[in-house]
């Protein structure tokens, strides 16, 4: 069994009233050969209490994220030779709709979404890592129980979406650097821009065969989702 308390630690900047709406932990791991759709139905006996509703969702195509490579474009056609039927990607929900456990046969992910206005934020430390981590262990017991084999992880990635709402700190593309610090306007003969798509990508870490990137994207209307990659 792949160990989970190991997760490293940071000193995380802390917000009273951060603009989070959805949080993703994702694990990518080897393909488990033998797994198949009737094992989505008894994992999800196993949580059923906690996460009552389901859909099915189409899978993700693999993603491989290699140091210092840039990454591959957003949009591409990939080409694939499948030896047995595809299976789904199932969402296993919670009642409020706020918790999703997303497994295929090559993914573990788990979300926290805002299901309303009213919903707090709950932050990584003392809610969203120990919950990850008590749905993949179960995860892990079954893969266990069943005879499916190991996680052998591949990629994993934390996914933070932002909405900074019009109105809140600002009201028009021009007022960007007022949100974020590191932009300044262009000079242009237009007073304001139309429109503003950004993408930034740092490496952090690269220690032997273990790297890690910071991946921050800006899209219109400006709801920035934060990305963290570790390999």
């Amino acid at each position: 069994m792949m160990a989970v308390d190991k997760f490293p630690s940071f000193s995380l900047a802390e917000f009273q009233s951060p603009p989070v709406v959805e949080t993703v932990l994702s694990l990518q791991f080897e393909r488990l050969a033998g797994l198949r759709t009737v094992h989505f139905g008894l994992f999800w006996e196993k949580v059923k209490e906690r996460f009552p509703n389901t859909e099915e969702q189409p899978p993700l195509p693999p993603a491989y994220e290699r140091f210092p490579e840039p990454l591959p474009p957003a949009n591409q056609v990939q080409f694939e030779t499948i030896q047995a039927p595809i299976l789904p990607r199932v969402w296993l929900i919670d009642n409020p709709g706020r918790e999703i456990i997303q497994i295929q046969n090559d993914r573990f992910i788990k979300n926290w979404r805002k299901s309303g206005p009213q919903d707090v934020y709950p932050h990584y430390e003392p809610v969203i890592k120990p919950a990850f981590k008590r749905d993949l262990r179960a995860f892990q017991m079954f893969l266990d129980e069943q005879k499916l084999g190991q996680m052998k992880v591949t990629q994993s990635e934390v996914t933070y979406v932002n909405h900074i709402v019009s109105g809140e700190g600002w009201h028009s593309f021009g007022d960007m650097e007022r949100i974020f610090t590191f932009w300044r306007q262009p000079l242009s003969p237009a007073p304001n821009p139309e429109d503003i798509g950004v993408r930034v990508r740092f490496l952090l870490a690269n220690r032997g065969d273990r790297s890690a990137a910071y991946m921050w994207r800006c899209n219109r209307p400006c709801a920035p989702p934060i990305t963290s990659r570790c390999m």
